[in-house]
């Protein structure tokens, strides 16, 4: 059966160019210089691109610092590099991990943010409990609000003392930027200098750690944020980080992903009649439909049918009635030599595709590949 469906020819798909990753990858490392690692973000499977499969590229591309959001992530992660190299790629848990899993965390060099001294304890508890210690970066809340020490009141005591727990080792420090899609927005300058200003007094105290703060967009428009490390997220994918996508494209980056279909059916809609579900749309003169098995429940949801389509060649095949859970249909009257099986393309290289999605469906590109489902298939080129 495994060999069967390995050779199941699909009617949608997802191309992952991998050297299209490993160019990002290298575009990003020189802009930031060598003494300045990049930890490469793969959480919700590398935005949709496979995370196992991704990583595993990215090291071989000279990574060795990589993030994702939760301990079964990080140990997937763990599994899929090679076993004599298992140990030597750092793994970061950026969310909350159970205090339970300390031996697990310890036992598979997983490294895990610590938000408060009160995690700190009882992530420390757990391993003196176990006989172990956990690798852990701090994180410091400079004004998103989400997770970390706060940086207005108390960090450097706070931080100070959780690092003396016997349980935990500290390795980093970190930040989040709220605004860095927006270069101009003074945000940006007020969280990096309270970050800042927590390293120093951190460092005059002597507890000296890799200090990181820029994420995708900090990493292409802030440069003074680099510092020791930075976290390569959207951009590794070769998408902007920027929403509205009006950001000049400083590291000539190159779409990893592109999403694909067939016509799986073509007939002619007359005048009047209406085409899918609600009967919305009504052609004022006949037009060739095609049927395209892509629908919401792989991703391409219900807000595309506002201006969604697909690209046959180099023609534009506009989205006509409401896409539906497996299926939407396209206008293709008046696109020369259309057939049954041709292959179309929802979006990839062309970032244009990925832009006018985005606006449309009034998003961000991170959420459109993220939303790309399981049961797409993920074809691997390199």
């Amino acid at each position: 059966m495994a060999d069967t469906i390995k050779n199941v020819k699909h009617k949608t798909w997802a191309e992952i160019n991998l050297t299209a990753l490993k160019r990002n990858y290298a575009a990003v490392k020189a802009l930031v210089g060598d003494s300045c690692r990049v930890m490469c973000v793969v959480k919700a499977d590398a935005y949709g691109h496979g995370a196992e499969r991704c990583a595993t590229a990215l090291y071989e591309a000279g990574a060795r610092d990589f993030a994702v959001s939760s301990i079964e992530e990080a140990l997937a992660l763990r599994s899929a590099f090679e076993p004599r190299l298992m140990y030597d790629a750092r793994i970061l848990v950026l969310g909350y991990t159970p205090p339970e899993n300390a031996d697990i965390l310890a036992k598979y060099a997983i490294r895990q943010t610590v938000f408060s001294t009160e995690y700190a304890k009882a992530l420390s508890h757990a391993a003196e409990k176990r006989g172990c210690a956990v690798l852990v970066h701090f994180k410091v809340d400079t004004g998103m609000n989400r997770l970390g020490f706060d940086a207005k009141n108390g960090a450097v005591a706070k931080i100070l003392e959780a690092a003396s727990y016997t349980g935990i080792v500290p390795e980093g420090i970190f930040s989040h930027f709220a605004c860095s899609d927006e270069p101009e927005n003074p945000m940006n300058a007020e969280q990096l200098m309270l970050f800042l200003k927590i390293d120093k007094a951190l460092r005059e105290r002597g507890l000296v750690l890799t200090s990181h703060i820029s994420n995708s967009a900090a990493i292409a428009t802030i440069p003074e944020a680099h510092l020791d490390m930075v976290r390569a997220g959207i951009i590794l994918y070769g998408l902007e980080p920027f929403y509205p996508f009006d950001e000049e494209d400083v590291l000539g980056l190159t779409p990893v992903m592109t999403l694909k279909s067939v016509i799986s059916h073509i007939h002619t809609v007359r005048a009047g009649e209406f085409i899918s579900y609600g009967a919305t749309y009504s052609p004022k003169h006949d037009i060739t439909v095609a049927t395209i098995p892509i629908g919401y429940a792989d991703g391409y949801i219900r807000a595309f049918q506002n201006g969604g389509g697909v690209y046959i060649g180099d023609s534009f095949a506009p989205i006509v009635g409401r896409v539906c859970m497996d299926q939407c249909m396209v206008d293709i009257t008046g696109i020369p030599g259309v057939s049954l099986g041709d292959e179309v393309v929802i979006f990839g290289t062309d970032k244009e595709q990925m832009r006018k999605l985005a606006e449309i469906a009034d998003t961000i590109n991170y959420e459109l590949v993220c939303l790309i489902g399981k049961r797409v298939p993920r074809i691997y080129t390199e």
